[in-house]
């Protein structure tokens, strides 16, 4: 029996492991369950609807923990105690895909509080900050996430299938969020959880399939902004930036960012908002390839996949300038026939930063009128 805080106990039992108040129970409850050789246990005690909450998280925290040690799956169960002792009541079952391992093994020293206060903050993980603050909403991601990894193997690459389902849960819970920061700055002084999320969430969009074509977005740029776009041979993501695969017709602003994608990433499977999004983490660079005014203006980027990606490639560019050109005018096109595109992703909509090197003599595309 393991001691978690001054009013829960985790008890090992034959059948698995037991989540309770620390009162000793009247009766043996799931004491007397037999061991089921086909997955392993984790009860909490469902009978008082005021802790019952609280047991049931501590006990998925406990299964997704032991989740790289088991090789077979772990169902988490409601039992309430006035019940019969052999036949539990089930809410719910918890599968997870798991290693094996000779045999069980808990540290309940290790979990954190399930809702930690701010003092506690800065010694939190990025899942104890996220269980902390999105407490209704992100159990249910990771879930789909381990649901979807089920159904998706390949995309767990090499990593445990809890560390892969932790990362996709919290980019779904972002892009959910539309964007927004998911880390409270008041809990966060020194930022570094905020790194590790940052860390997470692009690790967790490497794992989805890449996009490669055209997409676009379309934002408000001032006058000198588009001469800065002119002015320099790459931009930057600054932050993270979604395009979609479908066009913007319809929408409001004066300028069409067009991008030639190789390693944006689809973020569909996750079922997160618009299907067509396709998202780039901060840090992906582009060429810039032609910054054209207009009665809209546009602006043409070919993705610059890896650091070392020549941003002056005079076949590449012209192959792209030819692409994202046919594409700019299929999705004006449908605009033309009053087609008004629906789904968005605002916080997440926006234009990478023209970048400090200047641009490329040799490149001829400058600033045309249109």
């Amino acid at each position: 029996m393991h001691q978690h805080g001054p009013d829960v106990v985790v008890e090992v039992l034959r059948c698995g492991l037991w989540v309770r108040g620390a009162a000793e129970p009247a009766h043996a409850g799931p004491r007397t369950l037999p061991v089921d050789e086909s997955h392993e246990r984790v009860l909490y005690d469902d009978g008082d609807p005021r802790t019952a909450p609280a047991l049931r998280q501590l006990a998925q925290d406990i299964a997704l923990r032991v989740t790289a040690d088991y090789s077979v799956p772990v169902e988490v169960s409601g039992v309430h105690l006035e019940a019969p002792p052999s036949r539990p009541a089930t809410l719910g079952d918890f599968p997870l895909a798991v290693r094996p391992t000779a045999a069980p093994t808990v540290s309940v020293e290790d979990f954190a509080p399930a809702r930690p206060t701010a003092a506690e903050a800065g010694s939190l993980t990025v899942d104890d900050q996220l269980r902390a603050t999105w407490s209704e909403a992100y159990e249910p991601c990771v879930v789909f996430a381990q649901e979807l990894l089920r159904r998706h193997p390949a995309l767990r690459g090499d990593q445990s299938p809890e560390e892969a389902a932790r990362e996709l849960a919290a980019l779904r819970l972002y892009l959910l969020h539309d964007g927004h920061p998911l880390v409270p700055s008041a809990l966060d002084a020194d930022g570094g959880l905020a790194d590790a999320l940052g860390r997470r969430l692009t690790s967790g969009l490497r794992k989805l399939p890449a996009f490669t074509g055209p997409v676009t977005l379309r934002v408000q740029l001032a006058d000198n902004d588009l001469a800065r776009y002119a002015a320099h041979s790459t931009a930057t993501a600054t932050d993270w930036c979604a395009g979609t695969i479908s066009g913007w017709p319809g929408r409001p602003g004066n300028t069409d960012l067009v991008i030639l994608s190789t390693a944006g990433r689809r973020t569909a499977l996750l079922e997160a908002g618009d299907p067509d999004v396709v998202l780039f983490p901060p840090g992906t660079r582009f060429a810039r390839l032609r910054a054209e005014t207009g009665r809209r203006n546009a602006v043409l980027l070919r993705e610059l996949d890896g650091p070392a990606a020549a941003a002056c490639d005079s076949s590449a560019d012209r192959r792209a300038v030819q692409q994202l050109g046919r594409a700019l005018t299929a999705w004006r096109k449908d605009e033309s026939f009053d087609v008004v595109r629906t789904g968005t992703l605002s916080a997440l909509l926006r234009a990478p930063t023209p970048s400090t090197i200047a641009r490329n003599p040799a490149d001829k595309a400058g600033t045309a009128s249109g």
